[in-house]
């Protein structure tokens, strides 16, 4: 994997150990993949919808 830097304002910065202590998440790595990863998902579907209603 590429190591990644992220700065995040003070509220996101607290709000992170609450996900990790509560979630089904173990690391700030762990958490982070899974949102990008959803948001690529999200991308996806809002993409083949837009296709969808070009096309059809």
């Amino acid at each position: 994997m590429t190591p990644l830097t992220v700065s995040l304002p003070r509220p996101l910065t607290a709000y992170l150990p609450e996900q990790l202590a509560t979630g089904p998440y173990n690391t700030a790595d762990d958490y982070i993949q899974s949102l990008i990863q959803q948001d690529k998902v999200r991308a996806t579907v809002c993409q083949n919808q837009q296709d969808c209603t070009q096309h059809g």
